[in-house]
């Protein structure tokens, strides 16, 4: 949708410089829809998600810097397409 919002083509150029210099990075939701289409992937909505579902850490996510945020179940809204 870059011709609604232009700021995108910005973006997308950002990623493929990343993706080209082999760096890391993470993308969730725009953002990894940003790294496909950066990655010449087509891009196109998916199916509509809403609702509420209970997360629970894993053991990876135990040993993360992010241990605190861990230690619990979470429910979280996730509203999406």
């Amino acid at each position: 949708e870059t011709e609604a919002y232009p700021w995108l083509e910005a973006e997308i150029n950002v990623i493929r410089q990343r993706l080209e210099a082999r760096l890391p990075m993470i993308g969730a939701c725009l953002g990894a829809q940003l790294i496909a289409a950066a990655s010449g992937a087509r891009v196109y909505p998916g199916t509509r998600e809403i609702g509420w579902a209970q997360i629970a850490p894993t053991e990876a996510a135990m040993r993360s810097p992010m241990t605190l945020m861990a230690n619990a179940e979470w429910e979280v809204l996730h509203w999406h397409a």
